[in-house]
């Protein structure tokens, strides 16, 4: 009798095992002694004193960061919406993603005007906002689509003038970035209905203009840093150094030919009235040019372009005591547009 007594109380507490994890244990697992792993071998005692949750060297696993939603996400999920939109005015997080569940509950309790008014928020901050379909009901897709298609070309235009804004100050990296996001917006499927040819042709136009600006940026960048600095004397000189404008017994070359390319912006650029700069010259004995640098920049579309004709003048040689002496003159630049034609000096 006590046998069947003891079977039964281990056939009992087989069953809580069981019940418990959800699956069956073995015979073997109810003999094993405590501390024992699953093929019999003894857990080492640092196993069994191992804090709950710890991994292998006694560490707890860092909890992730709070989720400033979930309250609402659960009062939205026991359908009380009431009390989640009033959580959403105390909850700091993402302006978009509480937006986004203002215009899930106010849908839900029928007030669709005003969850538009909130997909209206998202789109102005974030044209390019995706809702995840995982997370939403379809009627808020449907309905932030809806929303999309009337906010997106307002937005996109503000988007475009504010690079337009960044172009016109010369900020080119800005003005590029800014164009990208435009052409990705208007070939999205919310702007198919949008009279947006005219603003299609001005982005495509000013981003070829951005990026190519960009890159003679990074090659007169490149150029500059492999410019070597003009020497103390020109080889083959018998002066040791170099005059300037602080030496008062020396007299500054004369230019003999000394014609300025025209300065004409090309397509899309707005041409500034006054383009201004500093032009650095080494003119040696014969009075020919050694060397050039543009030290304050005029446009650049334009640098490289006096650079290269600046090494094709000629001067009547600086002179100290009737003898020709090396020289570096420092040149102002400054050009004017004629009735928006090319500019001269």
């Amino acid at each position: 009798m006590r046998r069947q007594t003891r079977v039964r109380a281990i056939a009992g507490t087989a069953l809580v095992f069981t019940l418990a994890l959800g699956r069956s244990i073995g015979a073997d697992a109810l003999s094993r002694p405590i501390g024992a792993d699953a093929l019999g071998r003894p857990i080492g005692a640092d196993a069994l004193s191992r804090p709950q949750g710890a991994d292998s060297v006694g560490q707890t696993p860092a909890n992730p960061a709070p989720d400033p939603l979930a309250g609402v996400r659960a009062l939205y999920a026991s359908a009380a919406y009431e009390e989640a939109l009033a959580g959403l005015d105390t909850v700091e997080g993402d302006p978009r993603q509480i937006d986004q569940y203002r215009a899930l509950c106010l849908l839900a309790l029928g007030r669709t005007a005003e969850a538009e008014r909130a997909l209206e928020r998202i789109v102005s901050r974030t044209p390019a906002y995706v809702m995840d379909a995982s997370e939403v009901s379809p009627r808020l897709i449907a309905v932030f689509h809806t929303v999309r298609q009337r906010v997106l070309p307002t937005a996109v235009r503000g988007l475009y003038a504010e690079a337009k804004q960044h172009y016109d100050a010369g900020r080119f990296e800005q003005a590029a970035t800014g164009f990208t996001e435009v052409q990705a917006l208007l070939a999205d499927a919310d702007m198919a209905g949008a009279e947006a040819n005219d603003l299609k042709l001005l982005t495509d136009g000013f981003l070829t203009l951005a990026n190519a600006a960009v890159a003679d940026a990074k090659k007169k960048a490149e150029a500059e840093a492999a410019t070597p600095e003009p020497p103390a004397a020109v080889p083959g000189t018998t002066g040791p150094r170099i005059y300037t404008e602080a030496d008062t017994d020396v007299k500054a070359p004369v230019p003999i030919e000394r014609e300025l390319p025209p300065l004409v912006p090309p397509p899309g650029v707005s041409p500034a009235q006054t383009y201004r700069g500093v032009l650095e010259l080494l003119i040696d004995e014969q009075g020919r040019v050694q060397f050039a640098a543009v030290r304050q920049p005029i446009a650049p579309f334009y640098d490289q372009i006096l650079l290269d004709a600046a090494k094709h003048w000629t001067f009547h040689p600086a002179t100290q005591y009737d003898r020709p002496v090396p020289y570096r003159l420092f040149m102002a630049i400054n050009l004017k547009l004629r009735g928006g034609g090319p500019a001269s000096r």
